[in-house]
């Protein structure tokens, strides 16, 4: 009896734990550097056009920041922060995108500083895979902060999948970003 409670206790416990690829809808940090935590919630909207199939907002709880505006053909697979990328004291937060309709297996993230009042991208879009067997990785360990420079880990931009839905072959890149 004592054996199952603790394997009870022990499957509760790693149930409550969060994936590190969990979907984020909603993030904190401190996105215009003033010192305070912010809150940022990504909430879809309930509309479609022949333009765009998935309409996105993403709204802060400091209303000085300007909500983000996304209208895409690819749904969004979550929000995340990734802290002072640029050494300006304030956060980046990635958008990531799912450009795989049927899986997880390819993704886009885009990342957005917020400065003089406004949004802007701090690099160029990077195709990641968070759900796709040996080529997932962490949405943290994509991009890393070193020094005056950010390394950024991306899979090649003609990334595409087979029949199965499986990543075919791919090489991830690693490139280094000077920040200055």
């Amino acid at each position: 009896m004592k054996t199952l409670l603790i394997f009870i206790s022990i499957l509760f416990f790693n149930s409550c734990q969060k994936s590190n690829n969990e979907k984020s809808n909603s993030i904190e940090g401190d996105f215009n550097g003033d010192g305070i935590t912010e809150t940022a919630k990504l909430i879809k909207l309930d509309k479609e056009s022949k333009d765009f199939k998935y309409y996105y907002e993403i709204i802060f709880s400091n209303k000085e920041i300007k909500k983000i505006n996304i209208s895409s053909q690819s749904d969004v697979y979550g929000i995340n922060n990734e802290n002072d990328l640029n050494n300006d004291n304030s956060d980046e937060l990635s958008i990531i995108f799912n450009d795989s309709l049927e899986n997880n297996c390819i993704n886009t993230m885009f990342i957005r500083k917020f400065e003089n009042g406004k949004w802007s991208f701090l690099i160029d879009p990077i195709t990641i895979s968070l759900e796709c067997g040996k080529f997932k990785m962490n949405i943290q360990d994509y991009v890393i902060k070193e020094n005056d420079h950010i390394k950024v880990f991306s899979y090649e931009s003609n990334l595409t999948t087979d029949k199965l839905g499986k990543i075919d072959n791919v090489s991830l890149q690693e490139k280094i970003i000077s920040l200055k």
